[in-house]
Order: C-alpha cells, then structure tokens, then sequence
C-alpha cells in the first residue's frame, strides 16, 4: 500500500462536497482540505480515474504519493491521529 495525500481548493462548495465524499471512500481527511490515504494499486487507479471526471474549475486537486524510502522521513505534530494500515480489507 501507499501512502498517497490529496489537497483541493476548489471555489465551487457542491464540488467540494462530492470531492470529499468521494475522498472519504478511500482515506481520512487530515485537515480541510486534505485527506491521507492507504492505497493498493487497484485503488490507487480507481481514484484517479475518478479524480480525472473532476472540473476543478479555477481550483485544483493535488495528488501526492509518498514512496517507501520517504515514508519513514514523514513528520506530524500536534495531537493529529495516525491513519493506519486498515486490520482487514474488502475484496
């Protein structure tokens, strides 16, 4: 799995209503605008292939993946919650 982050800025509120709906299916919103994700390739196509429907208007959506090398380099303050490796998936 990897660890892929997701920003948006998008004007529009419907738009980014059904952004973070979709985004919910696949992660945890980190902060407003930003949701952590373990994703598995097949899930990692899905959401891009979703993410490409998107008119993000004069906004944007960002799509990052932290590579295994990198991971253990990531730092978090503050009383954040660590999004973990789910206990089991559904296949």
């Amino acid at each position: 799995m990897t660890r892929t982050l997701i920003l948006y800025d998008l004007p529009d509120d419907r738009q980014r209503y059904r952004l973070s709906r979709l985004l919910e299916a696949y992660g945890e919103r980190v902060q407003g605008s930003v949701f952590e994700c373990l994703l598995t390739p097949t899930q990692s196509a899905q959401l891009i292939e979703s993410l490409q429907g998107f008119d993000p208007g004069s906004g944007s959506i960002r799509l990052y993946r932290i590579c295994g090398r990198c991971e253990p380099h990531r730092l978090v303050w503050g009383n954040a919650k660590e999004v973990e490796d789910p206990f089991y998936y559904l296949v």
